[in-house]
């Protein structure tokens, strides 16, 4: 290996490996990894551990060193990137990461101001790629495609044999409209059935209940039909529907997560009127100590 490569494993428990050169695999597990960071983690062909659990806030000098050593491709669940925006981190200011091509994001929708964060305090040319998919289908149904130009908010296209589509409630294709990622043709990762379901009535009620033979993955999107990218806007199973007027838990997000720091945590509910049918949405919103002392002074 010529130059220095990176590949990072994402694990379901929140921990991370990077690895950096030609290397034999050695997880070291020191809690102290976080505030430590001794030279030898990171020289070439040598083993950089990098150990995250949830709620664990990274400290900065920590990031400088991983996206200093970072080269080719850099992978991230979603979670942090927006840690690196709260504590205010500009990676670019430290690090030329002249060879950083593409970062790679998953766990969650990747919000229009992410990707702003990302090309003013990272790299203005880097690719940055929203990805989608599962680990029940141990793949991706659409990510990211160097040929195409990044839409901000949008992930870029299909992956390969992922016939994927929008669909209404009612089956029907949309374009510009959001409606339920399905796929429409079978495709190679496709598990074939669940352990202790031999009748297979699990499996099928968990992907083809809803329109039947057509794998529906309970997320809701929506197709660009100009850029032909794809806007991710949550689980379909926590959509909204006011009135019509359907939105799902990603357009929740991107308002209540600017407020970091003064609000701690959010709940959003529809409330329907029993005798006229109409819909609304509540959001309930725990505020901060220091919010609620700021209100009081003034």
């Amino acid at each position: 290996m010529g130059s220095i490569a990176l590949t990072v494993l994402t694990l379901t428990l929140g921990m991370f490996f990077i690895f950096v050169g030609q290397f034999k695999i050695t997880p070291k597990f020191f809690p102290d990894v976080h505030e430590d960071m001794r030279r030898e983690f990171g020289r070439v062909n040598k083993v950089f551990p990098f150990y995250q659990v949830t709620g664990w806030r990274p400290f900065a000098k920590n990031y400088r060193l991983t996206v200093g050593i970072a080269e080719v491709v850099c992978g991230a669940i979603l979670v942090l990137i927006p840690a690196l925006e709260e504590q205010h981190i500009s990676p670019h200011t430290h690090n030329k990461l002249e060879k950083l091509h593409t970062i790679l994001s998953t766990g969650s929708p990747l919000h229009s101001r992410i990707f702003d964060y990302v090309y003013t305090n990272i790299k203005t040319n880097v690719l940055l790629g929203s990805i989608t998919g599962g680990t029940d289908i141990i793949s991706c149904f659409a990510g990211v495609n160097p040929t195409l130009s990044v839409h901000r908010g949008e992930i870029q296209s299909p992956h390969l044999a992922m016939a994927i589509e929008c669909w209404s409630e009612d089956g029907k294709k949309l374009e510009g409209e959001s409606g339920e990622l399905v796929c429409v043709k079978p495709f190679p990762s496709m598990p074939v059935n669940f352990w202790n379901d031999s009748d297979g009535e699990k499996y099928r009620r968990a992907y083809f209940d809803k329109f039947p033979g057509i794998w529906n993955h309970s997320d809701f999107c929506l197709f660009n039909p100009v850029t032909r990218g794809i806007v991710m806007l949550g689980r379909s199973d926590g959509t909204l529907n006011p009135n019509g007027i359907r939105f799902g838990s990603a357009e929740i997000y991107s308002v209540v997560d600017q407020f970091n720091g003064e609000i701690l945590d959010s709940l959003c509910v529809a409330q329907r009127n029993p005798s006229t049918g109409n819909e609304r949405v509540i959001l309930f919103l725990k505020v901060s100590k220091q919010k609620k002392e700021k209100e009081k002074q003034s």
